[in-house]
């Protein structure tokens, strides 16, 4: 919402949504590592799914990416319960994806900006009318996920005029809007229409992918080096968030509520790398303020839920009850 008002503040808005991640990721592990609170944590992924479904993005689906990351993690043996939940929850992600691939074009040309429930009445109605190409959705689905096609394009497309991109992104990176209020406003679609000679509606953002940006500037096998400075940075950014003097589920948290989305594949770089360095500002800045108020929130469990050092002591995983 932020972001269609004022495209500016865009990434700002999105990393400070982040902290949400981190408390999903801090509920679902305890929830994991205790066995309580199931319920709550259940509520709050359909709350996710439902307002994540009326904002034309997808985005229903990243609060259970946080749950399924706190589920590979923790030691603890799962009760049936659980395991029920987990193949209940992948299954309606599933089909949820597979049904937002089949309506999503409809879906934002006649339905994005009217209200939640009218929203959500059309999605449902379409879901469950019976009516949607399964099939086609899934080949739409692997085709997006792969998102391999405009790489495929600009290897014999003409795209001199457009080498220094990586170049651009780290100045427009270094140049805050705050001391550069005339800053232009990112256009994925201007450099896509532009490499490969489409028409673009206004409406629709399509960007070529930071590693088809790489091999404009760096050809191959020259695009492989800011790929592995790229992974050096998360790494680095990782190992940030696991040396704070926090208790260790607290830091895991935030490490992946910064990481979890960080640099997709079809995202361009300037946006990518930018709203990563926004990420680890602004959640190394909460995790100093909030760590102790975190803790108590989750009745001093955050440093033994997760095994490492805090405070100086040694803690081990808690063994479950």
């Amino acid at each position: 919402m932020i972001g269609q008002i004022a495209p500016g503040l865009s990434q700002p808005a999105y990393v400070f949504g982040l902290l949400k991640f981190a408390l999903i990721y801090m509920l679902a592990a305890r929830v994991f590592a205790t066995g309580r609170d199931t319920l709550l944590l259940v509520l709050v992924i359909v709350v996710e799914i439902l307002t994540g479904s009326i904002g034309g993005w997808a985005s229903y689906k990243e609060g259970f990416f946080v749950v399924m990351i706190a589920l590979a993690t923790t030691s603890r043996r799962f009760s049936f319960q659980q395991v029920g939940l987990a193949v209940a929850g992948f299954g309606a992600m599933l089909y949820l994806s597979l049904g937002w691939t089949a309506v999503k074009k409809e879906f934002r040309s006649n339905i994005v900006g009217s209200d939640a429930g009218t929203s959500l009445a059309w999605l449902a109605d379409k879901y469950f009318s019976g009516e949607l190409d399964f099939v086609a959705a899934a080949v739409d689905l692997l085709d997006r996920i792969g998102y391999n096609k405009f790489y495929a394009m600009i290897i014999n497309a003409n795209t001199d005029s457009l080498q220094g991109i990586y170049n651009r992104a780290l100045l427009h990176i270094l140049t805050p809007r705050a001391l550069f209020p005339d800053k232009a406003v990112l256009d994925d679609s201007a450099q896509t229409a532009q490499a490969l000679g489409w028409s673009i509606d206004d409406n629709t953002s399509i960007g070529l992918g930071y590693i088809a940006q790489a091999h404009i500037d760096f050809g191959f096998p020259g695009l492989l080096l800011p790929m592995v400075a790229l992974g050096a940075i998360v790494g680095a950014i990782y190992a940030y968030f696991l040396t704070r003097p926090a208790p260790p589920l607290i830091r895991e948290a935030f490490a992946v509520a910064c990481l979890f989305n960080a640099l997709a594949f079809a995202g361009n770089i300037d946006k990518q790398l930018g709203g990563l360095i926004w990420a680890l500002l602004v959640l190394a800045f909460a995790l100093r303020y909030s760590g102790a108020i975190l803790d108590r929130w989750l009745g001093n469990r955050g440093a033994v839920m997760r095994g490492g050092f805090y405070r100086g002591r040694r803690f081990r995983v808690a063994k479950p009850r």
